[in-house]
């Protein structure tokens, strides 16, 4: 399975993974499926962190 995860996503999984549902923990775990993120998730948390909207929990 190729998964997509979107920035929340992939923050929730980087800082909290408690927040992702219990469900997507072992698809990501899954070495049978490709996790892929965006470019734009990059673009996302940069242009968040310059204008200083991104989260500190985030921050680790």
């Amino acid at each position: 399975m190729r998964l997509l995860l979107d920035t929340h996503a992939l923050l929730f999984r980087w800082a909290t993974p408690d927040r992702l549902p219990a469900r997507v923990e072992p698809l990501l775990r899954d070495p049978a499926n490709q996790c892929f993120v965006s470019a734009a998730s990059g673009w996302e948390i940069a242009t968040k962190h310059r204008i200083g909207t991104f989260p500190a929990e985030h921050s680790a």
